[in-house]
């Protein structure tokens, strides 16, 4: 294992293409897991800490193994199983391969342009006003309204 400080996007990827498996041992402070569906799309086998947002991204049917969040133990032995089982590894790595395209924006563009044409009003544009964006509330504006 070679720490090679701060590299270029190119190399990261280059690098998780290359790897077996890609360790995830984060303890706290992520909201979602984008490394993980980098490292998934690279074609590494994710072994991630038990962190809500990473358990959100490895789905209920896992694509990648976790551990105990801050258990060095836990966290040796879910490599050790993984390295060790090629079954189980290239499991990981081909539905790791299809949980990471959910993510590709030229697949969620078709769903976020579908968000928006189901709540598209003709003649009318939806904006928050300053009570809706305490309240979660949007007030529809009709042609010739002011802000």
């Amino acid at each position: 294992m070679h720490f090679l400080g701060r590299i270029s996007e190119a190399e990261k990827a280059s690098l998780m293409a290359r790897a077996d498996v890609f360790v995830a041992p984060n303890t706290g402070g992520e909201s979602f897991g984008i490394i993980l569906l980098e490292a998934m799309a690279a074609g590494a086998a994710v072994v991630a800490s038990d962190l809500e947002a990473f358990s959100l991204v490895l789905g209920t049917e896992p694509v990648g193994k976790m551990f105990a969040n801050e258990d060095s133990a836990d966290l040796a032995q879910a490599v050790i199983d993984v390295l060790r089982d090629d079954v189980m590894r290239q499991d990981f790595v081909t539905r790791g391969k299809d949980q990471a395209y959910k993510y590709d924006w030229n697949v969620l563009v078709d769903e976020v342009i579908g968000v928006y044409e189901s709540v598209h009003v003709p003649g009318q544009v939806v904006r928050e006003d300053a009570a809706g964006t305490a309240f979660g509330r949007a007030k529809v504006w009709g042609k010739g309204d002011r802000e």
